[in-house]
């Protein structure tokens, strides 16, 4: 299946065995799409909040909020690292990268609460 969004088709982004299992379910999401295409293009997010879950785990707490470290995210990219571009955070893809980083860091199992995404 090929998905495009603004157009633009978008092919490598077929479910692989490695990918999280709710991605094929919800391929036609265009927040899904949307996310997976960000996610694709921006792997520095992916890692700066794996190291902030970890620094929380870290910490002795056994749950915590993703949207939490999507701000602190923000903090870094706007104060931390100087930057020419405009970068920008979706909150829409608050849940997509809490599932995604419990799925791929075992360590990470359970940090966030997540409840049952719903297709728009």
């Amino acid at each position: 299946m090929t998905v495009a969004v603004k157009g633009e088709p978008i092919s490598d982004l077929q479910p692989t065995p490695k990918a999280p299992a709710y991605i094929g379910s919800l391929f036609d999401d265009p927040i899904q799409v949307a996310f997976l295409k960000f996610h694709r293009e921006n792997p520095h997010v992916y890692r700066m909040l794996v190291k902030f879950a970890r620094q929380v785990k870290d910490s002795g707490r056994r749950r915590y909020g993703i949207k939490s470290l999507f701000e602190r995210l923000r903090w870094h990219y706007d104060f931390e690292v100087k930057s020419e571009t405009d970068f920008k955070l979706n909150n829409n893809f608050t849940s997509r990268f809490a599932r995604l980083l419990m799925e791929q860091e075992p360590d990470l199992e359970g940090v966030f609460e997540t409840r049952k995404l719903r297709k728009i």
